[in-house]
């Protein structure tokens, strides 16, 4: 019975959260993509950014993650 066990909780695992890792990693990378292109429009034109400032921020994006 512990077999039968085991080859559905495999099966659980590739039907079911996989795909939904699969999902959960898209929207993740769609969310960052979409706000960090309008960042720096924002930060120049709103707040009176610099260049190099913008490029700080930037930088530290990846801290975040």
């Amino acid at each position: 019975m512990e077999r039968r066990e085991n080859v559905f909780a495999v099966a659980f695992r590739v039907l079911v959260e996989r795909p939904s890792l699969v999902v959960m990693m898209f929207l993740q990378y769609a969310i960052w993509g979409a706000w960090s292109v309008a960042l720096s429009g924002y930060l120049e034109k709103e707040l009176g950014f610099g260049g190099q400032q913008i490029a700080w921020i930037y930088n530290t994006l990846p801290l975040m993650n």
